[in-house]
């Protein structure tokens, strides 16, 4: 059987869909990635900005995971700069005590808790390198999650290079109740794998953050399809950063106060201004924002 350059064409083609498709089915993705490397937009900053432009400067935020509050910490500039009042969770004891130190000039906007968050479990164990078991103990104090497999994968070392500790839990509901807070704009998760529980911990009827970041690197395709179904259910558009960034939820308010922002400086309102773009072409823009 004589088959042309073509026929071979589409049955590369046709591997290559069925190879996506098989891999999609499991909750993974396998599509073109440019081979130079590239800076991402900063939605995450831009969203920050944004509010702040709208809302004031006085933002309220919730941090789970937060290490010792610089490490990596895409908070840590605002919260030093701006009057923002916050909750930081970070569980590690020794850890927790470099937060406190590191925030000490605005620890009477902040409240420090030494806990871990679950939708369920009262107490935790988690895991994490001993110290010296790597060249960076900084870096290993990043990563600490209830699966030890994980943790040794991601840091290079064997299993038994590991200790464990317990914690005492609460959810995230019940810690917000503890210190009378009602609302909050932002909520980052940075929790090695436990995002889904604790994103789940949180009642997104009751408290509606506006702004929610999430590590999902760790997350099993089923944990990622429960947080992003639960946000979905309440109301959050997703942006998801899959291998270069975090992922971004904001909640259909956020929208709604931009949109009002807009409406009280006379610019055209979304929906108009792709109207007025559509009718005029490029030449027709209204403006931006610095």
């Amino acid at each position: 059987m004589i088959i042309s350059w073509r026929g071979v064409s589409q049955m590369k083609a046709a591997f290559r869909q069925f190879i996506r498709d098989t891999f999609r089915k499991r909750g993974y993705l396998v599509a073109n990635y440019p081979s130079i490397a590239f800076q991402p937009v900063p939605v995450f900053d831009l969203a920050i900005q944004l509010l702040m432009m709208t809302r004031g400067t006085a933002c309220t935020f919730v941090e789970v995971g937060a290490n010792n509050g610089n490490y990596g910490d895409p908070l840590c500039r605002y919260v030093l700069e701006f009057p923002w009042r916050g909750i930081l969770i970070e569980p590690q004891p020794d850890v927790f005590a470099s937060l406190q130190s590191n925030y000490a000039s605005a620890e009477e906007r902040l409240i420090f808790e030494n806990v871990a968050i679950s939708k369920d479990a009262r107490e935790l164990i988690l895991y994490r390198a001993r110290p010296g078991a790597t060249l960076d103990d900084v870096y290993a104090s990043s990563v600490v999650s209830t699966n030890p497999v994980l943790v040794a994968a991601q840091l290079k070392i064997s299993p038994n290079r590991l200790e464990s500790f317990a914690v005492p839990c609460l959810t995230l509901d019940a810690l917000l109740a503890k210190h009378g807070w009602t609302t909050f704009d932002l909520l980052l998760l940075d929790t090695e794998g436990n995002e889904a529980e604790v994103l789940e911990s949180l009642d997104l009827k009751v408290f509606r953050p506006l702004i929610i970041r999430f590590e999902h690197g760790h997350l099993t395709p089923v944990k990622l399809d429960r947080a992003i179904g639960y946000l979905l259910a309440n109301g959050y558009r997703i942006v998801y950063g899959g291998y270069q960034f975090d992922s971004i939820a904001l909640h259909e308010n956020f929208h709604g106060l931009v949109n009002g922002a807009l409406a009280k400086s006379r610019l055209p309102s979304s929906k108009n201004q792709i109207r007025h773009t559509a009718g005029s072409g490029p030449s027709s823009s209204a403006g931006s924002l610095q």
